[in-house]
């Protein structure tokens, strides 16, 4: 979509101080502004170069890749800051002044966990608060029904909980496959967290299924290259033959082009008639259209194994890519899973002790946490109803029971 061409991408990369050019230091944001780190994908526009003008990805690694430019880190700017950052990386690789325009696609949405209707992923906005976010999460969890602790109540979160859980296998085991395929293994690592839900004979049974998978996808995978391989082969062995046969010409044609040459002094001696010169111009002429003809079947096949070799570089990019993003995709719905689960668990025992709270007399008193990632690690904050948001949280919303007296 917006791919450059393998040769001007060469070209470009060869070009003098490509390759000893410093990276582009990434200045902080400015006060207020929001770090271009916690977006999940960017809106490029590039005019003038609309090849490279599209929506990216942030990787896992806070860096975006962008044909002719590179993997270029954004974390710790801007939207300003980057848009600067490109136009002088561009600069620097066309010799003149370009212009670059960055806009969030979209953010890095936060996850709300625990005491709520529906746990999971939440659309972020720039000033969202804790009450805002468990709001979109269907609000605090209220058991159904005028009998908070009857059984079809606790029954409908344990069938929820069991579901969560069988998928989170699935997934585990899944993405177990993406990961050795992303190795190139033939062998799928049985994860740890997979035994802990399901045991060891379930977990061994699951990734055997997914490595039938596997091994299928490889070999369609090599099969494809192969096939490439062997059709560039094919046309080397003919470039071969058009090279040796224009050779031949060649040296025929130079042959002719002599005898041309004497024929023409021995016409203006008065030797040989004029009918002579013009066949021997005839069969310069037959020489050099087969020239003509070779040159244009040589470029036809130089063609044909420069798409081949385009082809093998985009099936290869495009694999890889597709499996990043799958596996992105399935380490989120992972967790997403394992929170939904501890929320299905954490409501059928709300469920339970509700009905005992009640007949108590007990009252409950809600509890925010925020765990939030930084440059070491993850730290977890108490919080409020007003306390801001930032994308990538995760908020816990907890229940205290108070005995009442």
């Amino acid at each position: 979509m917006r791919s450059l061409s393998l040769l001007a991408v060469l070209v470009c990369l060869s070009a003098p101080g490509f390759a000893q050019s410093p990276p582009v230091p990434p200045p902080m944001p400015g006060q207020g502004e929001i770090d271009v780190a916690n977006a999940e994908r960017l809106a490029l526009r590039f005019p003038g170069n609309q090849e490279m003008t599209g929506d990216y990805r942030i990787g896992a690694d806070g860096t975006i890749s962008i044909p002719l430019l590179g993997r270029i880190p954004v974390g710790g700017m801007s939207t300003a800051q980057l848009e600067e950052a490109l136009a002088r990386r561009l600069e620097q690789m066309t010799g003149r002044p370009n212009s670059v325009t960055v806009e969030v696609a979209a953010y890095k949405p936060l996850f709300v966990t625990g005491f709520v209707t529906r746990s999971g992923a939440v659309p972020w906005h720039p000033g969202m608060t804790v009450l805002q976010a468990v709001a979109l999460s269907g609000g605090l969890f209220r058991p159904a029904g005028p009998n908070v602790g009857g059984p079809a109540a606790g029954e409908a979160e344990m069938a929820r909980y069991r579901r969560a859980t069988e998928d989170r296998k699935r997934a585990l085991a899944a993405l177990a496959r993406l990961q050795a395929e992303r190795e190139d293994s033939t062998e799928i690592q049985v994860p740890p967290a997979l035994v802990t839900i399901a045991g060891q004979k379930e977990a061994e049974e699951l990734i055997a299924a997914q490595r039938t998978l596997l091994l299928s996808r490889q070999r369609s995978f090599w099969n494809q290259l192969a096939s490439l391989k062997r059709g560039m082969g094919l046309a080397a062995q003919e470039l071969d033959g058009l090279r040796e046969q224009g050779k031949r010409i060649a040296e025929q044609l130079q042959m002719q082009r002599d005898a041309r040459q004497r024929l023409g002094e021995l016409q203006q001696k008065g030797i040989v008639v004029a009918q002579r010169t013009f066949e021997e111009d005839m069969k310069v002429s037959e020489l050099e259209e087969k020239t003509a003809n070779v040159a244009v079947a040589t470029a036809r096949v130089q063609a044909t194994v420069a798409a081949m070799q385009r082809d093998t570089v985009l099936l290869t990019e495009e694999r890889k890519a597709s499996i990043e993003t799958e596996i992105d995709r399935l380490q989120k719905e992972v967790a997403q899973l394992a929170d939904e689960a501890a929320s299905a668990r954490q409501a059928y025992n709300a469920i339970v002790g509700a009905s005992m709270a009640a007949e108590r007399g007990d009252r409950t008193e809600i509890i925010y946490s925020v765990v939030r990632g930084n440059q070491t690690g993850e730290t977890t904050v108490k919080a409020d109803q007003s306390t801001p948001l930032k994308p990538g949280d995760v908020l816990i919303v907890s229940q205290d029971l108070r005995t009442g007296e």
